[in-house]
């Protein structure tokens, strides 16, 4: 039995914008080290690009990071609910504590 809300394909949907910010933070991070090397002409635009990429690329990839933890994290839980609620040991604690 599945948690509400919880789908097996939640899981892997967070490996695009992973490798999306992954290609994007190598990509700005090349270009400014290119520059660094005089290997491109260090152009005003041409830095400010290639820092905006390196940007979006770094925050895209690590609030993807974030979000697939997140997702790993309330999945487990909705595991061991389930796995509780199927032994019935859920609810055996909940009467101790008072008595």
């Amino acid at each position: 039995m599945q948690p509400v809300g919880y789908t097996k394909s939640r899981m892997g949907e967070g490996k695009k914008p992973i490798l999306w910010g992954l290609f994007l933070t190598v990509t700005g991070w090349s270009i400014i080290f290119l520059i660094v090397l005089e290997v491109i002409p260090s152009l005003t635009v041409l830095n400010f690009f290639a820092y905006t990429i390196f940007m979006i690329g770094f925050v895209m990839g690590m609030s993807a990071v974030f979000t697939q933890i997140q997702l790993n994290k309330v999945s487990k839980q909705h595991e061991l609910e389930q796995q509780k609620l199927m032994d019935g040991s859920y609810y055996e604690n909940d009467y101790d504590e008072d008595n």
